[in-house]
């Protein structure tokens, strides 16, 4: 079916998507509209951009003309979900700790890029720690705050109040931002760990 350019799966609906023009980033899930499941499509545009007219509606034209008609589509421009990161890191002594800082931080900021995550996908601090281990010259790290930037984004995805989340759910039509990479992903050196 998809050498004729047929939509019939979720992943048809992705792959289309990401072939048309403007469109950076597709990703479809099936949900229970309470009336009969729904395929719903969540894009983005070139360097995260909202999809907006005349491309969005072009894209929903498309995918239209193409689609199982009996099978309900809903296309959504994805949310940005900002969140933040701080850690301190134990730089090995022959290393700049200066430096060792900034690939620290570049590292992280390059994971939580746009181009890297993906729709729904949670952070966890496991993967912090992974990334923050593998710079070299960092020795050992502490995070001190995984957390959402926004109280209300906080409570609405259940996160407690520590500043330091086990994860961070993150929604379907969602993906984890940094809105700030100067003040939301902050990495110190010297070492005095948390607990």
């Amino acid at each position: 079916m998809r050498t004729f350019g047929r939509i019939v799966s979720l992943e048809d609906f992705a792959d289309q998507a990401r072939q048309f023009a403007g469109i950076a980033k597709a990703a479809a899930v099936s949900e229970w509209s309470g009336e009969e499941q729904v395929a719903y499509l969540t894009v983005a545009g070139v360097d995260g951009a909202e999809v907006v007219d005349p491309t969005f509606s072009d894209l929903v034209n498309d995918l239209n003309t193409r689609r199982d008609p009996n099978r309900s589509m809903r296309v959504r421009s994805f949310t940005k979900i900002y969140i933040q990161v701080a850690a301190q890191i134990d730089v090995d002594p022959i290393r700049v700790a200066a430096d060792v800082q900034t690939a620290a931080q570049t590292a992280l900021i390059t994971y939580l890029s746009f181009d890297n995550l993906q729709f729904g996908q949670p952070i966890f601090l496991s993967s912090i720690y992974a990334v923050l281990q593998g710079v070299t010259g960092v020795m050992a790290a502490d995070v001190l705050l995984l957390q959402f930037k926004s109280p209300a984004d906080a409570a609405s995805h259940g996160a407690t109040s520590a500043l330091v989340q086990d994860q961070l759910a993150i929604n379907a039509n969602e993906l984890a931002s940094i809105q700030d990479c100067d003040t939301d992903v902050v990495i110190t050196s010297g070492w005095s760990p948390s607990s």
